[in-house]
């Protein structure tokens, strides 16, 4: 397994490992930032992504002939930066998709969400407390990007992680690669994959791929009143 870079249906060998591969397979504005900004009030999408273009052959898997082993990416979310002063209660994540393939009619995505008691990914994985988990069937697709309902609350002040998690798809024929871009990012994006020799949460520019800056949203309730009367 190895690292390589996906373009239209081929890999390319990147970094060598033991067999594994990792393989690569609009803009928001708001006064806040980080938010994307909503017309239902107390509801708030947060992201470090400056872009939503999801770009072929920009990221990476941990696989061997594009069926990927067990691959996380990351991001993590320090509430307050983002303006939230109180709890913050999650009720989806969105994440681009590169592209998604499979033998069946569809495969298994799951995302987690944490609060972290460091600034992540120092403690990995003790400083983690799981406090929201969603499993979703994904149907074969290209430069989409994924709603996944999961609902948790992150108190007060608190770190906001995110895990998006694909299992091992090599006996399933599944392959998996998580939408992203190079347009900027205002934290950064992590990947584990043991396969592949990364057991703790690595930035992706410090695996030698600057530029995948995966597309990730968070959308929550701040827990901000409604407004009263007309």
């Amino acid at each position: 397994f190895v690292l390589v870079v996906f373009t239209s249906g081929f890999a390319q060998d990147s970094k060598s490992g033991d067999g594994n591969n990792f393989s690569t397979s609009g803009k928001f504005d708001s006064k806040t930032t980080g938010q994307i900004p909503f017309t239902t009030e107390g509801i708030v999408t947060i992201t470090h992504s400056t872009s939503q273009t999801i770009v072929t052959g920009n990221s990476v898997s941990c696989n061997a002939g594009g069926l990927h082993t067990n691959n996380s990416y990351w991001r993590a979310f320090n509430l307050p930066s983002f303006g939230i002063s109180g709890p913050y209660t999650v009720t989806d994540v969105s994440i681009g998709v590169e592209q998604a393939t499979s033998t069946s009619a569809s495969q298994q995505v799951t995302c987690n969400l944490y609060t972290s008691s460091q600034v992540f990914p120092a403690g990995f994985p003790g400083s983690l407390t799981l406090i929201g988990t969603s499993t979703v069937d994904v149907t074969p697709q290209t430069l989409t990007i994924l709603n996944i309902p999961v609902s948790g609350l992150a108190p007060a002040g608190s770190e906001l992680v995110v895990e998006i998690f694909t299992p091992d798809g090599q006996t399933l024929g599944n392959g998996f690669f998580i939408g992203s871009n190079s347009l900027g990012e205002t934290g950064p994006s992590y990947i584990s994959a043991t396969d592949c020799g990364i057991s703790t949460p690595t930035a992706t520019s410090a695996i030698g791929f600057p530029q995948m800056q995966i597309v990730m949203n968070v959308t929550g309730n701040d827990g901000a009143p409604c407004p009263v009367g007309p």
